[in-house]
């Protein structure tokens, strides 16, 4: 039974070789914005890193993983600029036998509306190298309907088994709300509308000499982060995300929620719709670390999340997903850093003389 396994799984890499390449997704949202919108890169005001793991389907042979690494800052102390980030990852199917890497540089520039809202777009530039270990790849060939698996196989191994390739990415976010911060009693949340349109360039990344390009996908999202009291210490964060290719009518739905409960510790349930379903339940907590003389902190967030596999394939088959993330959020930005400019929000000529966002806390709450 577990050859058989092993030789579905196998075949079904081989054909997304010969086709076109799945993203990675992520149970959690709020983790992992940039992956999905380069255009969320310095929103949240000040320096962040992150870093995310997840490994799928623990009990299926093979290595199914993705690493994610992001760090990004506000840069809005520079007229017009909103962020500056970069990032890595790799991901990894079938035992290393297809592996994914690239490094992107991304930037976002910034339009104010008004004081607390804004229109943010940013770009993802990507390098992309992509390797196949054909060697242990298994082929229809090699199964005998009386002698089983022979280690034969017609198969003309390809000398280029590496693919380097370069990726653009678009996006726009709008921000509004007036907190979730202390002191604001009525209206005491923000919410962020997005859109991102990825793998505009059409590069030809098959091993086989074939036609294979990676599709144009389509990431539409919306979240939000409301104080559910007067000092925003409790927090309820739902987010929904809607990611579909041109190529391939059938998209894929997150939605669902986390509960943040005084700035320490969280839970959340959310729900993944698409070609396999899975109800994911994540489990976290926030430290804060005071600096400068306690007038501002820094914050850390961990979280755990485990997905249970709800249709197309059973849970029990597959022992269900693990995710484990860890950010951590610098109140300071490059512009603070480098003395670039006197305020950290910088709200442009118009809005100067207006009320400022507080420095000892981050725009948009514990939920990221």
């Amino acid at each position: 039974m577990k050859t058989i396994k092993i030789f579905i799984i196998i075949i079904s890499i081989l054909t997304g070789i010969n086709a076109y390449s799945q993203d990675p997704s992520f149970s959690q949202f709020y983790n992992n914005q940039t992956y999905y919108n380069p255009a969320f890169v310095g929103i949240h005001g000040g320096m962040m890193a992150n870093l995310t793991y997840r490994r799928q389907w623990v009990k299926i042979p093979g290595k199914f993983e993705t690493e994610y690494f992001n760090f990004d800052s506000d840069l809005s102390c520079i007229n017009g600029l909103g962020g500056i980030g970069i990032s890595a990852f790799r991901d990894v199917e079938g035992m290393g036998y297809l592996n994914n890497t690239g490094a992107s540089f991304m930037l976002s520039i910034r339009k104010f509306l008004k004081e607390n809202s804004f229109i943010q777009f940013g770009t993802n530039i990507s390098i992309i190298q992509q390797t196949a270990d054909f060697s242990n790849f298994i082929f229809s060939d090699q199964y005998d309907a009386i002698n089983g698996y022979t280690p034969n196989t017609e198969f003309k191994y390809l000398t280029d088994k590496n693919t380097i390739f370069p990726d653009i990415s678009f996006g726009l976010v709008f921000k509004g709300g007036d907190g979730p911060r202390k002191g604001i009693f009525n209206s005491n949340y923000d919410y962020k509308l997005g859109a991102s349109i990825n793998h505009l360039v059409s590069q030809n990344n098959s091993f086989l000499g074939k036609e294979s390009k990676i599709p144009t996908k389509i990431v539409l999202s919306g979240n939000m982060n409301i104080a559910t009291n007067r000092d925003a210490s409790n927090l309820i964060s739902p987010g929904i995300v809607y990611e579909f290719n041109l190529d391939y009518p059938q998209g894929n739905l997150l939605i669902g929620f986390n509960y943040t409960l005084n700035e320490s510790f969280f839970i959340g349930g959310w729900g993944h719709i698409g070609d396999i379903s899975t109800v994911s339940f994540v489990a976290g907590f926030n430290s804060k670390f005071f600096v400068h003389n306690k007038s501002t902190f820094d914050l850390m967030k961990f979280y755990y999340c485990y997905d249970i596999t709800v249709s197309g394939i059973d849970n029990t088959s597959t022992g269900g997903s693990h995710e484990i993330g860890i950010s951590y959020f610098f109140n300071k930005s490059l512009c603070k850093l480098m003395g670039w400019g006197s305020n950290k929000y910088n709200y442009g000529t118009k809005y100067k003389k207006r009320r400022r966002i507080p420095c000892n806390e981050p725009n948009n709450g514990y939920g990221f």
